[in-house]
């Protein structure tokens, strides 16, 4: 039923205090007491906009705030009664108080998921919003339930509910995949407040349990010509991949920028695709029919655009090995066409004869990453798919060959082409070049993270030893011949555990590590350098304390 009043004189004495600063005192007086008959019904709702080729939609569409925090609050702030929305959006408070408003959170608890999108970095606020109970006696109603409904001109509340909402359709959709749930996070964001980019942070506080996303949120005032990335589902799914991979598939990842066209790291290619891929197949479960176009939009329609406007079923160039595209592109068709017993399934427009479907692709990963070693990029998952006879080789040969993809990304066998395995007191060559542009790979020379720019070894202890890994440059070693690489140990998470970086033609590491597999990188030293070198991974007895990993951020 709409908001009732018990009593009319009691309401328009408040009411006539109810506004402004107290002239007489230079304060603001506490929000009017409302008596109020029970049960009070709700229905909170926000409005979204969609990403469109050419920006976000001005017209906003009215969608319900699901599961979300509502709370009932006395002329102090102080809690009377708390609950949460329905599945409906509608929320009902039984208790018969004395109440003065009614404060929204962006917070969602359920049996599954803990999510919240909040203001600070720690996650220790998030957002909310805060309504006079006098104020909503003029707010419209439907089915009985006093609407609240916050539009995304005026508050950022519409834009936090979004985020908010986006991310528990995907940790539905992943409960549903896998029948496992996600850890708490949260996701901060906030115009005017992040403004740096889009990211996946990892674990906020290390050891909280607790994970945290980033979200552009753009300079404050400016939401109709610059990058904010609330209503932007594809984003917001895509960083929430990179939460649900590592908790559940792994990482390898040295983590950077990856701009389109760019062709990088197969490692980070990998995780960056897989996210995009995460985030098509949420939205195609929801509507099988939706072109799987992921979108990063830039201000609202007409003075909008795109930084980022892909169809992931018919992905553009540069493709192959390192490039993030194929990664989401060849995922999609491992995904997408018609199941037996299925009517959730992506529509596929390319006839690539494969439709394992989401849950089969993410459990293939999950599984893959529990083997030893395990520091995948897109050939090696390919090689396990066919290993693991989840696919036959000629159903995978097929399906790349339709879709325009380099056989590079299927080999011939099970040795893997990225890492380069590689033995204890054996020397190996190697080059990188961060400097040619185009790169010899063809794409634009990227120092940081790009394919030419990295070179990629994993090596396994059967004992713990300790281990000198040497590396011998042709040249200087530093920026006078532009010979300068760097040298570093990760673990199979791509978690680095030591760096060196000097500028010497025979940099070397030596750690004490314990029995496993261990990944070696060579790697440009960042200002765009060319060289060969020899790379030894020498075995140096005794044992001694691990060295400690440390994390870092993946965009």
């Amino acid at each position: 039923m709409p908001l009732r009043f018990r009593s009319v004189l009691t309401f328009s004495l408040l009411a006539a205090t109810s506004f402004g600063a107290c002239s007489a005192c230079g304060s603001a007086p506490p929000p009017p007491v409302v008596q109020v008959a029970a049960p009070l019904h709700f229905l909170v709702t926000f409005g979204a906009r969609s990403a469109m080729p050419d920006g976000l939609t001005a017209e906003e569409t009215t969608r319900v705030a699901r599961h979300v925090t509502v709370e009932l609050l006395g002329p102090n702030g102080e809690v009377l009664e708390a609950s949460a929305t329905n599945e409906q959006g509608r929320v009902e408070f039984a208790a018969d108080n004395a109440a003065a408003s009614i404060r929204v959170t962006a917070h969602i608890q359920t049996s599954s998921t803990d999510v919240a999108t909040t203001s600070d970095p720690l996650g220790a606020h998030p957002h909310s919003e805060t309504r006079s109970l006098v104020t909503l006696r003029l707010a419209p109603v439907r089915d009985g339930a006093t609407i609240l409904h916050f539009d995304d001109t005026s508050s950022q509340m519409a834009g936090a509910l979004h985020i908010t909402d986006a991310l528990l359709r995907g940790s539905n959709a992943l409960e549903r995949w896998t029948g496992r749930g996600l850890p708490p996070f949260f996701t901060y964001w906030g115009r005017g407040i992040t403004v740096e980019w889009s990211f996946y942070r990892g674990e906020v506080p290390e050891g909280s349990g607790r994970y945290a996303l980033e979200l552009l949120g753009g300079p404050t005032g400016e939401q109709h010509v610059t990058d904010t990335d609330e209503h932007d589902e594809g984003i917001i799914l895509h960083e929430l991949g990179h939460y649900v991979m590592d908790r559940l598939a792994g990482n390898s990842s040295i983590a950077g920028r990856h701009p389109p066209g760019s062709l990088v790291d197969p490692g980070v290619a990998w995780e960056e695709g897989r996210a995009t891929w995460f985030a098509m197949a949420v939205l195609a479960e929801e509507e099988p029919t939706r072109e799987p176009f992921y979108r990063d939009t830039v201000g609202i329609i007409p003075t909008g655009s795109t930084r980022i406007n892909e169809d992931v079923e018919h992905p553009g160039l540069p493709r192959g090995l390192g490039s993030e595209r194929s990664v989401a592109g060849v995922l999609w068709d491992l995904t997408d066409g018609p199941r037996e017993g299925s009517e959730t399934s992506p529509m596929d427009r390319d006839d690539d004869g494969v439709a394992l479907g989401s849950a089969a692709v993410l459990d293939a990963m999950s599984t893959l990453s529990q083997e030893p070693g395990a520091y995948v990029s897109l050939p090696g998952f390919m090689q396990f798919l066919v290993r693991t006879n989840r696919l036959t080789r000629e159903q995978a040969a097929a399906m790349l060959q339709a879709s325009g993809e380099d056989a590079v990304l299927l080999p011939p066998d099970d040795t893997s082409i990225w890492p380069l395995d590689i033995a204890l007191d054996a020397p190996v060559q190697g080059n990188v070049d961060g400097r040619t542009d185009p790169s010899p790979s063809g794409a634009p020379a990227k120092p940081d993270n790009g394919i030419d720019a990295v070179r990629v070894y994993r090596f396994a202890l059967a004992e713990a030893q300790r281990v000198r890994i040497q590396l011998d440059i042709t040249g200087s070693g530093g920026r006078g011949d532009r010979t300068d690489l760097d040298l570093e140990l990760r673990n199979t998470r791509a978690d680095l555990l030591q760096r060196n970086a000097d500028y010497a033609p025979h940099p070397s590491i030596e750690a004490p590590l314990e029995a496993g597999h261990y990944i070696v990188i060579v790697r440009d030293g960042g200002a765009g350098n060319r060289a060969q070198f020899t790379l030894t991974v020498r075995s140096e007895h005794p044992p001694a304390p691990a060295t400690p990993a440390r994390r870092r951020r993946r965009r």
